[in-house]
């Protein structure tokens, strides 16, 4: 027979033992008891060590990306201009100029991800640091700030820098102004 420590219906933290059916039992003042108990902190974990398996790129895989990026944009939109203006392609120019077209998009979308993916521990980062019990959720910040992470990876230009230092600043605004959104019933504008 197995204590009840070691039941496959508990799991161990640091904080206590968590039950699922009795909720936290060792540690009452656990200021995150009810997360505990109502599986907050799993997914949470479950979230981190999911973001810990991307690689952080180098300086100069960041370059690369940006690179990558604002050559696609550049692309892209001169072959939107030639497809715009097709009354005079043949059908073959047409198809080619579409192909070429999914292919910026894809190489474009490509750098963006790489980007806004290697840097998600970013957001967690800056969550923790400048965030930590503020009205919202930290998961809900934390989706915040992703949204952020991919803004500023579609604007990325390496020659402002690192990616992280102008990430930073759209992330940061992003959340504040989630957090702002979500404390007024009615956003003014």
């Amino acid at each position: 027979m197995t204590s009840p420590a070691h039941s496959d219906n508990s799991c161990r933290f640091n904080t206590g033992r968590i039950d699922s059916s009795q909720g936290v039992s060792a540690d009452h003042n656990n200021p995150d008891a009810g997360r505990i108990a109502s599986g907050h902190l799993d997914s949470e974990n479950q979230y981190l060590r999911d973001i810990g398996r991307y690689p952080l790129l180098t300086r100069d895989k960041e370059v690369a990306l940006g690179e990558q990026r604002k050559a696609a944009v550049v692309e892209i939109k001169k072959l939107e201009k030639v497809l715009i203006g097709s009354s005079n392609l043949t059908k073959i120019e047409f198809e080619i100029n579409r192909l070429n077209l999914a292919k910026a998009t894809a190489s474009r979308d490509d750098a963006i991800a790489k980007l806004a993916v290697s840097n998600l521990r970013l957001v967690v980062s800056i969550v923790r640091e400048k965030f930590s019990g503020a009205a919202m959720d930290f998961m809900d910040l934390v989706a915040e700030g992703n949204g952020g992470l991919i803004k500023a990876a579609e604007g990325f230009d390496p020659e402002d820098g690192k990616f992280s230092t102008y990430a930073s600043k759209t992330v940061w605004g992003v959340i504040k102004r989630a957090l702002a959104d979500q404390s007024r019933v009615v956003r003014l504008p």
